[in-house]
């Protein structure tokens, strides 16, 4: 039987026999309760019945040693280093930034016996008021119901209270940039043109004049390669840095999808891709293969060029080179450069053309989000586009390109009713 003591006038001390230890002696689990009543007869009821409550918890196993860590310790005791095991570097260090930034704050001294929906719920509830977007939340759900689960599996909580979360909609995104077919094949010819510069008289100190120019930028081939592939496989910038050579099928113009590069805080790795589903053949247009061939022979000549700068391979294991490298050493290319290359151009073109042939400033990614609109808009089945971009399932394809769908959908209508006016005058 449970013993209660009453502290002081706010708190009793519940006390429950676990057992003996190896010499016999009888041991305690001790617990402080605050009563929420403010009569003493109401709180000394609320205090036995809690204290029933604890004993029928403590006879059926539940770690109440364990339960009395802090969400944080836990975390940093038991989850975490089961967890670093399992998972990419790159996705425990996103865990980590999450736990660190948003969750801890909120629930990292908190015991695990205290913690239940509550204040799980209004953590989600604070978020969503900061404006926090709902896949952004349902990353900070996924970390803490892993931990809670986890508990869950050690005997130490009850249940895993993230279960009973109210988490808000994913809506289909109506805000994603990308480009149209005419502002994609536009961008595509303009990195095979090139990007002319007008330089303007320019009047030194001295008084001395430099002449007006024009100044003309060639794109070269590895990027011409990189955007091409970029907009027509709709690749993850990771996935398309993690291509080598022996990935590239030219006869069934295929490009197998397999492996990723990644920046972590010791470095860019290569790693395995987002998941499963991630790995997959991408067929990409004859166009990309003549490009491919056409960078595989001018890289085979830049390593002959830097000869011991080459840090790469050479010989009959050229092909697991990486296809986008650092031309200076031909070794994998930086994480971050796509990005900015890409923002370099995009504002080439743009200061190189009148305000009535101007591109949109979207970003490296929304190249992605392009390959996968132009593919739904033009009436490519949702399951082909999903495994094309390597979606766990088809639903999450809906879920961000639902505009491109109810674009289908309106053109749709109207083509019936094209056929169903003419029907009826005829």
């Amino acid at each position: 039987m449970a013993s209660i003591t009453r502290r002081t006038d706010k708190s009793f001390r519940i006390r429950v026999s676990i057992g003996f230890d190896e010499t016999g002696k009888r041991q305690y689990y001790d617990e402080t309760f605050y009563p929420a009543a403010k009569g003493k007869a109401a709180q000394e009821k609320e205090a036995k019945r809690y204290a029933n409550e604890l004993e029928k918890k403590i006879r059926s196993g539940r770690d109440f040693e364990t339960s009395q860590l802090t969400f944080r310790e836990f975390s940093e005791k038991y989850w975490k280093p089961r967890k670093v095991n399992t998972i990419e570097v790159t996705t425990m260090e996103g865990y980590e930034s999450t736990l660190e930034r948003i969750v801890y704050p909120a629930l990292g001294n908190m015991k695990l016996s205290q913690i239940n929906i509550l204040p799980i719920q209004k953590l989600y509830d604070d978020l969503v008021a900061e404006g926090k977007a709902p896949a952004s939340l349902r990353q900070v759900h996924a970390v803490i119901s892993d931990i809670l689960k986890h508990a869950y599996k050690m005997n130490v909580l009850d249940e895993n209270p993230c279960q009973r979360a109210v988490l808000p909609k994913m809506k289909a995104s109506d805000d994603i940039r990308f480009f149209t077919d005419e502002e994609a094949l536009t961008f595509l010819n303009s990195l095979q043109e090139g990007y002319t510069i007008h330089h303007p008289e320019k009047i030194r100190k001295n008084g001395r004049s430099l002449p007006s120019r024009d100044q003309h930028i060639e794109v070269g081939t590895q990027w011409i390669v990189y955007f091409n592939l970029a907009i027509y496989g709709g690749m993850r910038r990771g996935e398309l840095l993690g291509l080598t050579w022996e990935d590239i099928d030219y006869k069934n113009r295929t490009i197998r999808i397999n492996k990723s590069r990644a920046r972590t805080r010791s470095g860019d790795i290569t790693k395995n891709t987002k998941n499963k589903y991630s790995i997959r053949d991408v067929t990409v247009p004859q166009d990309c293969i003549h490009l491919l061939r056409q960078w595989h022979k001018e890289q085979m000549m830049l390593s002959l060029h830097l000869q011991g700068l080459w840090k790469g391979y050479t010989g009959k294991e050229f092909d697991k080179n990486f296809i986008f490298i650092q031309m200076e050493t031909g070794m994998p290319m930086d994480v971050g450069t796509p990005t900015h290359k890409f923002k370099e151009i995009l504002k080439m073109y743009n200061e190189t053309h009148g305000p009535e042939n101007q591109l949109p400033e979207i970003t490296l990614h929304e190249l992605r989000h392009t390959s996968a609109t132009l593919l739904l808009a033009n009436g490519t089945d949702i399951e082909t586009v999903s495994h094309r971009l390597g979606h766990s399932k088809a639903s999450t394809t809906l879920d961000i390109y639902g505009h491109a769908m109810k674009k289908m959908d309106s053109k749709a209508s109207d083509t019936l009713e094209s056929i169903l006016s003419n029907r009826k005058k005829a």
